[in-house]
């Protein structure tokens, strides 16, 4: 039975079946001895066509913010800094904050490097080299951490202070944003001290016994679950592995996703080829290296947010920041209001974002809204990303562009077919811009400056 819940599920090979129709029957793939062609590159067209800017579709967005907006994916602003690069995952030092010794804290924040991903036949490695860019030493519990952009830390500025992660690949690694919504309050948990800085994109902090690491005292099984004994507060969905474990030596190097947790055990599904003898162990269970996600699909930047990272406030302070194309360098502030633009994708996960001019000592979060770019499709199997419910689009569309290149049919019955594409469009945007008739409209700014 089919998922009720999946909503996009028109393929290329349905498509081309429809184009038959309309177009006395003409096949659509394979022409020519070409894999995949003509249907293909119409299809790779149309998409790049309804995905381009200026159609902000609902179903295409991805959001980067803070919880309890997103997942915790979000940018960091630092002091004198007026471009950032992000990969989705951010790691940053509030203020006030207590601390020992006379030397002033640094403030802000910076985008963590990438964590290893593979997309297709091509492995994307941290930027600034290495394999991983979040790691911990399962004996010392000591968290490595490298950057996208040079960190604000000195070793004479972090003395007593803590550095919180989020957005990261491992949530066994992201501090924890916790509210109260009956008192309106709010706070960030399980941050972590800072132990050593090493270079201007590397530093140590101090992880949480029993939650980036801990000792393992037995290991049993039930049917296909393991469970390991642990004190611990490690949470469903940490992806954690293991080392110098002695009689079930085949957990080491294993990755594992837990499934169910207690305040002694965790347990998740036995990995494929091992083989559990249950009893008394001993070894280590660690948090799995990370990094941050990667944003591998950016077509556009739709909107933005800056949110007051600091605040003890629940909801979190936010307010808009305009979304533009460009900015200008600055080494000074202003005055403008406070815009944001892509300037570089990096096509690596790696985007580079410019502000309006370079903020000061105040650590500002900046939440995204992007539009994802159109994918490759290449086989009759591929899913439009698109909803089934507006499919008459992608049928109108490809139908267009099918007769661009199919045999017998006219130009004028082509530019016909464009006119009804159009159409489409426009009632497909029209549906996705409905809204209440009572809404007004202000500006942005006083009309009387």
């Amino acid at each position: 039975m089919a998922n009720p819940l999946i909503t996009m599920t028109t393929t290329q090979g349905q498509m081309a079946d429809q184009l038959r129709l309309h177009t006395k029957l003409q096949n659509f793939f394979a022409i020519g001895g070409v894999t995949g062609e003509p249907m293909s590159g119409i299809s790779n067209r149309v998409m790049q066509m309804l995905l381009t800017k200026r159609m902000p579709w609902t179903f295409n967005t991805r959001e980067f913010a803070p919880f309890p907006w997103g997942e915790g994916n979000f940018l960091v602003t630092q002091p004198g800094f007026q471009d950032i690069k992000f990969a989705g995952a951010s790691v940053f030092v509030l203020l006030p904050q207590s601390y020992s010794g006379t030397t002033s804290v640094v403030s802000g924040g910076v985008g963590i490097d990438l964590a290893p991903t593979v997309m297709g036949n091509f492995t994307y490695l941290p930027v600034n080299g290495g394999t991983s860019s979040v790691s911990v030493n399962p004996v010392t519990g000591i968290i490595s951490v490298q950057t996208l952009d040079p960190h604000p830390y000195s070793n004479q500025s972090t003395n007593g202070v803590s550095a919180y992660l989020s957005g990261l690949t491992n949530p066994a690694y992201n501090s924890v944003y916790t509210y109260n919504n009956i008192l309106s309050t709010a706070a960030w948990t399980n941050g972590y001290p800072f132990v050593a800085i090493q270079s201007p994109y590397n530093f140590t902090v101090q992880g949480i016994a029993g939650e980036q690491y801990g000792s393992i005292t037995a290991v049993s099984f039930s049917g296909s679950f393991t469970t390991v004994s642990v004190v611990n507060t490690m949470a469903i969905n940490d992806v954690m592995t293991f080392s110098t474990v002695v009689t079930n030596a085949a957990l080491n190097g294993t990755t594992v996703t837990l499934t169910f947790v207690t305040p002694t055990t965790i347990s998740f599904a036995t990995p494929v080829g091992v083989t559990v003898t249950p009893g008394a162990d001993t070894g280590y269970i660690f948090a799995a290296p990370s990094g941050a996600p990667g944003i591998y699909n950016f077509s556009w930047l739709q909107a933005a947010d800056i949110y007051d990272l600091n605040s003890q406030a629940f909801p979190m302070p936010v307010n808009p920041l305009k979304a533009v194309h460009r900015k200008v360098k600055e080494y000074s502030t202003t005055g403008d209001k406070l815009e944001i633009a892509p300037v570089v994708d990096y096509n690596n996960g790696v985007i580079k974002f410019r502000l309006t001019e370079p903020l000061g000592t105040y650590p500002w979060g900046i939440g995204l809204s992007i539009q994802k770019r159109a994918p490759k499709m290449s086989k009759p199997g591929d899913v439009y990303p698109w909803p089934d419910e507006l499919s008459y689009v992608i049928f109108e569309m490809c139908l267009w562009q099918g007769m661009r290149i199919a045999y017998g049919i006219s130009g004028e019955e082509t530019r016909e077919q464009m006119q009804v594409a159009m159409g489409a469009v426009m009632a497909a945007l029209e549906s996705q811009d409905r809204e209440d008739n009572t809404q007004s409209f202000a500006p942005d700014f006083s009309l009387m400056r």
